[in-house]
């Protein structure tokens, strides 16, 4: 796939090889789970994006911001939404996926409550 390919630590001068290590190439692997049905890798997948994206913004480096308590990882979250929409289990429980935009959608979806981008019709 192009996209995993061009997250190549090597091709990412701007970004930087730490930056594309912990925080660009795991979202690309967790929406790849999601595109591919990749239901038994996922759970690991959201663990590890949620490790280094955590170890990124908690390592001291000068001149980085940081991010305060109560962060949420829109790269992390958007795919994992994708996915309980599709059906598959995070498997993982943080502080960086908010129970009300993961966990409550999962039981909404299980009621049969459609998500709320779907449009009827």
């Amino acid at each position: 796939m192009e996209v995993m390919r061009l997250t190549d630590p090597e091709l990412a001068p701007l970004a930087g090889a730490e930056s594309v290590l912990q925080r660009v190439f795991p979202s690309v692997r967790l929406l790849w789970d999601v595109v591919s049905g990749s239901r038994s890798e996922f759970p690991v997948d959201v663990r590890v994006a949620l490790e280094g994206n955590k170890e990124f913004f908690t390592r001291p480096v000068e001149n980085r911001v940081r991010a305060e308590e109560g962060f949420v990882p829109w790269r992390i979250l958007g795919p994992v939404c994708a996915a309980v929409d599709s059906g598959f289990e995070v498997g993982v429980q943080s502080q960086y996926l908010p129970g009300a935009l993961v966990f409550d959608r999962r039981n909404r979806l299980r009621q049969g409550h459609a998500p709320p981008y779907r449009t009827s019709g």
